[in-house]
């Protein structure tokens, strides 16, 4: 009779999936042969700490396995102030992505800076260790005089990286730090001084990151993240000399091969300088970074951004044109604020006859007065009109105030949410949901608050038990200390809503 180790691999993998956790860590250790077959399974992602570099290194423990990996986590220490110093846990040896993580805090104390700067340096050069990544989140943050050099370096390495199909680039924040690069540089172990080299300053970094959009493919990138105070949006001037001092990230998106790239997400919180309409349709005067991304652009199919105020018309047609093909869209705004209201708010996108799902900002100005919902109604049926057919749900959510029913009126922000879809019971039918959710103020806990937000329901539903009658007619009752709460209510396309007290003008402050 045959033994457990005379049957196949892939049997035997088979079963070992099927293990707990702990089983499968004292199934691992049974043989060699063993470990090495469930490494995969057991660990989908490798921490980068100084012994985790040196475990997958030539003659390390682990060198034999390195092409089995496709998750690495090159992470160090948390991003996070508190757990500063702390390795990662456990559970993000599980984790499917590559981090780099640095500390938040870089104080005024060279070494600390030093620190967290050799531990990216580390990481970066790791890199090529794992010719098989699938996925690399990098998170750090650095001073501003080493951000060029620290980018390039990791963009070389990425050349490697030819398995790569999601890149997810975080930068929370570049600190104005005591110390030139020079400084810095001077500080760091030879290795990390090689990886750097000499500084070069924005102009050669914007020129050094051009050339390597041409040179360099990544041919199997699907998703790319960048999240980064100063970077101009997709929406934004490509061109403009703000562009330059943050626009070199856009070059590892600009080394994808279409059509396999279709999904982009930029998160900014630099001021939109909105293009023209008619440069983004012409070569004419086009910059560099316009030229590499122009085809890229027009191959995504998935678009999520935030920037500080919500887009004008002027901004939807510009993202019509560069991304002709999108079907799905989130844009997000950071403080919930947008400009003056137009007439038909968003008009130009109906330019995008491809798209199914949208969530956009609510419609509001910079007195945090809201668009009123019969207004968004008229607009979603003209867009349906306009030939959108492919359209499946469109949500617009902003910041509103709400009365809480306590010993005395008290406004209270909270996000709001309106949410059109097509009826599954008829697809020529739209109807539509209002989403209220907020968070409740632990000061008021005592006196049992109630939230009344344009409820849709009977008026006589003032039971203090809790309750509410659920189903279509909405939500009222009451709510406890840190508990979130939705109120909601479903209508179709052209019938009478009267009862929209969350949804008119907000009242002054």
């Amino acid at each position: 009779m045959a033994g457990f180790n005379d049957l196949p691999n892939e049997l035997k993998l088979e079963i070992a999936q099927w293990l707990p956790k702990d089983a499968k860590k004292l199934f691992a250790h049974c043989s060699k042969t063993i470990y090495k077959l469930t490494f995969g399974l057991r660990f989908k992602g490798v921490i980068l700490s100084d012994a985790g570099i040196k475990a997958f290194k030539d003659c390390g423990l682990y060198a034999g396995l390195r092409s089995t990996i496709k998750y690495v986590v090159p992470a160090v220490y948390w991003f996070n102030k508190v757990l500063l110093r702390e390795r990662i846990s456990d559970a993000d040896y599980q984790s499917r992505r590559v981090c780099f993580r640095g500390p938040g805090d870089f104080g005024t104390v060279l070494n600390k800076t030093t620190l967290n700067l050799e531990g990216i340096c580390d990481s970066i050069g790791s890199l090529p260790l794992f010719p098989n990544i699938r996925e690399l989140v990098v998170i750090y943050s650095i001073p501003s005089s080493m951000e060029g050099n620290i980018f390039l370096a990791l963009t070389e390495k990425l050349a490697g990286c030819k398995n790569l199909e999601n890149l997810c680039l975080i930068v929370p924040q570049i600190k104005v730090v005591p110390g030139s690069y020079h400084v810095f540089h001077e500080a760091l172990s030879q290795s990390a001084q090689d990886l750097l080299g000499p500084y070069l300053d924005q102009d050669a970094v914007w020129t050094r990151s051009m050339q390597m959009s041409t040179g360099m493919v990544l041919p199997n990138l699907k998703l790319v993240e960048i999240v980064h105070p100063s970077i101009t949006s997709p929406l934004g001037d490509l061109d403009s000399p703000a562009c330059k001092k943050a626009g070199f990230y856009y070059t590892v998106f600009a080394m994808a091969v279409t059509p396999k790239l279709t999904w982009l997400r930029v998160d900014t919180e630099a001021a939109l300088e909105t293009a023209s309409k008619s440069s983004q349709t012409s070569s004419d005067n086009e910059g560099p970074l316009s030229r590499a991304l122009r085809s890229k652009f027009s191959n995504i199919t998935w678009l999520k951004t935030a920037q500080p105020i919500a887009p004008t018309n002027s901004d939807i047609d510009i993202l019509a044109v560069r991304f002709p093909n999108l079907g799905d869209l989130e844009v997000r705004t950071m403080n919930g604020l947008g400009g003056l209201i137009p007439p038909h708010p968003y008009s130009g996108i109906t330019g995008l006859r491809k798209l199914e799902f949208a969530r956009l900002p609510w419609p509001t100005n910079m007195g945090r007065q809201v668009m009123q919902v019969k207004q968004l109604t008229d607009q979603v049926v003209r867009w349906k009109k306009a030939g959108m057919g492919c359209l499946k749900e469109l949500c617009f959510k902003g910041r509103v105030r709400v009365e809480m029913e306590v010993e005395i009126h008290i406004w209270e922000p909270a996000e709001a949410w309106y949410k059109f879809f097509v009826d599954e019971k008829d697809g020529e039918q739209w109807v539509y949901w209002k989403l209220t959710g907020g968070h409740l103020l632990r000061k008021y806990r005592h006196f049992g608050i109630k939230f009344k937000l344009g409820d849709q329901g009977d008026d006589d539903s003032d039971d203090d038990d809790g309750g509410g009658n659920g189903g279509q007619d909405g939500y009222d009752g009451m709510l406890d200390d840190g508990v979130d709460f939705v109120l909601w209510g479903r209508r179709r396309l052209g019938d009478e809503d009267e009862d929209e007290d969350i949804d008119g003008d907000a009242s002054d402050d």
